[in-house]
């Protein structure tokens, strides 16, 4: 395939972003003293992935093992019990990009309130899991990519007709478990090819109305709400476990499941099945909650307190199963809030908050022994054993979109403040997911989805962003290369003058097959050549002769802009952060500055 090639440079320090390289071949016995250190070359490699080191006459692989402080995030709200609170330890706040892809050519603009671009993205095995819209509300595609480098391993046309929701899709375990739309059984995909595994017709098809339908999996088990029924299914061998239904076949909604005290929680709802539930914050007027018994589905108890009012989160903790319905835009106006004793169901207390102008809660979680739920400007805590509401920390401006989620150090709240322990927060307004989506931690670093909002100006994109420290800027007398490899001194730089202001003339290219044709303007030397066109990957530029013939070529070491023509001489801006001056007759390369601050190079799709 392409490559590109780097020189290594009398810096010591590999040009890749940290975690970023699968694999990495290094002889550093012919490298001699400019070899890089071995902890250097374990710095870029993934984990997951290995080097292939030659020293001292000899071959040897080093695999680099997955740090145990990195976590997976397998569900929209984290894993089985619903609770979206990471245990990674090494997700802090961002400095930089990892990688990006700019899945989802939406356009942006208007106030595209309510529609949620992404069912979220999941995160398993080093693969990041996820749908994007390719063209339009109607055209959704699913797909997976490497979770360190965001390099695609592959892509599907969904059968959703608008869009998957939440708890349509859960992955572990090498494999991704989805409803592939309406009518569809639940199918197991292999997660590094994409192709199905197998079928569980015992879970049912997918209803019509699909929030009749939600996913978990625990311990290698499938728990199924398919409209008034639960199954627990075996998902390597799809055998049927065990069926729950409601003695008054009500539906049943928003199942969790806590492995560590092998119990399952539902709402009972007595709504009829065409019914929406809020569908950004889905949640659902309940009859009951009822505990079951995880080996069997034996009831092993039924809080009828709770009828009446609405429910769409169950988290269970121990002792306590709190309850939660959101209240706000794309919420609904009843909002509510609850401790259940674990043992028997008994409410310990419950309360509401108001939805006034700016005023709503969206989602709640457990962290520290407490109960937290946000709105658009704060985060509350409720104190379990009394229901006490107490506000904890208040941010500068309205960041109603975003679901809060968590880790065992920072809250992620709005758009986006990183909340520390001690409720204090540096607040990076750089990205954020879809709407109701949150920021997802996992491996170390935190990944957000597409959106078509407006609220700020932003990245877009599938985005993962790092922690990785910025690296100190390269010293000047290091930045400018003539050709031969020559550095040259910055006053000497330029072999003609900058181009002045009427010259620097844009030009248009379009996509035409596999290239991407252009006119480059400026004021070239007579009989050079000024018709181009760009490789479809943006990195290679031809030179065209007046027939549309390849003059030459230049390869980048990254996608390579709009040229320039001044002189004699074609002026590139490049990715891979140089400036390339290149003699307009043959294409050689005259010399090329590194403008960019450093020289890390991540991903970009």
């Amino acid at each position: 395939g392409f490559a590109a090639v780097w020189e290594l440079g009398n810096t010591g320090r590999l040009p890749y972003a940290d975690n970023l390289v699968n694999a990495l071949i290094a002889d550093l016995d012919a490298l001699g003293p400019a070899a890089p250190t071995r902890q250097e070359i374990m710095r870029v490699i993934a984990p997951g992935g290995f080097a292939r080191i030659r020293s001292s006459g000899r071959w040897e692989s080093v695999p680099k093992p997955r740090p145990p402080e990195m976590d997976d995030w397998t569900h929209f709200d984290y894993d089985a019990t619903g609770n979206a609170v990471s245990k990674d330890r090494l997700v802090k706040p961002p400095r930089q990009l990892q990688w990006i892809s700019g899945v989802q050519p939406m356009i942006v603009g208007g106030n595209p309130a309510g529609f949620v671009g992404s069912s979220g993205v999941r995160l398993s095995d080093g693969k990041v899991y996820s749908d994007w819209l390719s063209g339009g509300k109607d055209s959704q595609r699913y797909g997976a990519w490497d979770a360190f480098n965001g390099i695609p391993l592959w892509s599907r046309t969904d059968r959703f007709g608008g869009r998957r929701l939440y708890y349509h899709s859960v992955a572990a375990d090498g494999r991704v478990f989805q409803f592939t739309g309406e009518g569809s059984p639940l199918v197991a995909f292999d997660g590094r090819s994409g192709v199905p595994l197998r079928e569980y017709e015992a879970a049912g098809k997918l209803p019509r109305n699909g929030g009749l339908a939600c996913l978990r999996y625990t311990d290698g088990k499938l728990l199924v709400a398919n409209r008034s029924k639960l199954f627990l299914i075996d998902a390597a061998s799809g055998k049927l476990i065990w069926t729950f239904q409601d003695p008054s076949e009500s539906l049943l909604f928003f199942p969790v499941a806590d492995a560590a005290e092998q119990r399952i929680y539902a709402v009972v709802s007595g709504i009829k099945d065409d019914t929406r539930i809020e569908h950004r914050w889905p949640n659902s007027p309940a009859e009951a909650v009822v505990c079951l018994d995880l080996k069997t589905g034996r009831e092993l108890w039924r809080c009828r307190e709770v009828a009446g009012k609405r429910v769409g989160q169950i988290l269970p903790n121990g002792k306590s199963v709190a309850l939660f319905a959101g209240g706000g835009i794309g919420a609904g106006k009843n909002p509510f809030y609850a401790n259940l004793r674990a043992s028997d169901g008994e409410m310990q207390w419950s309360g509401t908050f108001p939805t006034e102008w700016n005023r709503a809660g969206y989602s709640a979680l457990w962290r520290d022994g407490a109960i937290f739920y946000a709105d658009p400007w704060k985060i509350f805590r409720l104190d379990p054993k009394t229901g006490e509401e107490t506000h904890v920390f208040g941010s500068s401006y309205n960041a109603r979109c975003m679901r809060m989620c968590a880790t065992r150090d920072y809250f992620f709240h709005g758009f986006l403040a990183y909340v520390d322990k001690n409720f204090t927060a540096e607040l990076q307004s750089v990205a954020r997911s879809a709407c109701a989506n949150s920021a997802f931690p996992a491996n170390g670093l935190l990944y957000f989805t597409p959106n078509t909002c407006r609220c700020f100006t932003m990245l877009r994109g599938l985005l993962c962003l790092t922690a990785e420290p910025l690296a100190d800027p390269l010293p000047d007398a290091q930045r400018l290369d003539r050709a031969g490899g020559h550095t040259v001194r910055h006053a000497t730089a330029a072999p003609h003058p900058p181009p002045s202001p009427d010259k620097n003339l844009l030009v248009e290219h379009w996509r035409a097959g596999s290239d991407i044709p252009g006119v480059a303007a400026g004021n070239p030397k007579t009989g050079a050549p000024k018709r181009y066109a760009l490789s479809a990957d943006g990195q290679r530029i031809f030179a065209l002769d007046d027939s549309g013939k390849r003059s030459w070529t230049f390869t980048g070491g990254g996608r390579i802009g709009t040229p320039l023509i001044y002189g004699g001489n074609w002026y590139l801006g490049c990715r891979d952060g140089y400036v390339y001056a290149l003699d307009g007759d043959t294409g050689s390369l005259r010399w090329r500055f590194h403008a960019a601050p450093y020289r890390p190079l991540i991903s970009a799709h």
